[in-house]
């Protein structure tokens, strides 16, 4: 019975899904020696847990990595995190745990405009755990890998970088010199997509590159102040303009 209820607990599981747990020659694998491409699925989140406000599991999760990223900034170079040492510590590990209730939040409910922050926040922070995990996309292969098969799993279904930027931020538009949208018809996932299209999103997920702006954590209050507080400050930034010319 102990077994039983740590099995629906999503901590281990039978190695072909196909048995409960009871005695005889049965093996037995723990969800979190898993290797996945899915990031949050070493543990599987309990059905019988009422699921948050997804708007607020977001922000917890974006804010709880960003944290954890500033603890282990590199010591000798500040401007860099020591992933290595970061992916091996403890409180990585119950990040990834903490990470498995995207898995069963329900967008349903959520307004245009509260979707457009939580799939924001979840972006980076599913990008911050990708570098975490598999380092930065140096390669143009591993940068095909990074954006297309690392994802998170979101009230049952799986998310990669560009599903959630170019599938449900972008109106599921085609990316950059592409041909086909990201999601056909009658992917299940249409149901997220964001019928209006704000370009402002860009000022602020951020994939890491030294283009891309800061990385932000939206709080939701007011996501058209906020979309255009950071459009402001990352020109001001970024761009300088010439009268003259």
């Amino acid at each position: 019975d102990l077994g039983q209820r740590l099995m629906d607990a999503g901590l281990f599981h039978h190695v072909t899904y196909s048995e409960p747990f009871r005695d005889g020659n049965f093996f037995y694998a723990f969800q979190e020696d898993e290797e996945s491409n899915v990031l949050n699925t070493r543990l599987i989140w309990d059905l019988k847990r009422r699921p948050r406000d997804p708007v607020v599991v977001a922000k917890e999760l974006i804010t709880r990595l960003a944290l954890l990223c500033e603890v282990f900034r590199h010591p000798s170079n500040a401007n860099e995190v020591d992933f290595e040492s970061l992916r091996s510590s403890d409180a990585f590990r119950k990040y990834t745990f903490a990470a498995a209730e995207l898995q069963r939040v329900d967008l349903g409910p959520l307004s245009p405009e509260e979707r457009l922050c939580f799939f924001c926040n979840v972006y980076n922070a599913l990008c911050l755990h990708a570098h975490v995990v598999h380092g930065p996309p140096n390669t143009v292969l591993r940068r095909w890998s990074f954006f297309k098969s690392l994802s998170y799993r979101i009230a049952g279904m799986d998310f990669t970088l560009d599903d959630i930027e170019h599938g449900v931020l972008r109106g599921n538009q085609t990316r950059p010199y592409g041909l086909i949208r990201q999601f056909r018809p009658g992917d299940p996932r249409m149901q997220y997509v964001l019928s209006r299209r704000d370009p402002r999103i860009h000022f602020v997920i951020s994939a890491g590159t030294q283009s891309d702006p800061p990385m932000r954590i939206l709080d939701g209050e007011n996501i058209d102040e906020e979309l255009h507080f950071a459009t402001e400050s990352f020109l001001e930034e970024s761009c300088k303009v010439s009268a003259s010319a």
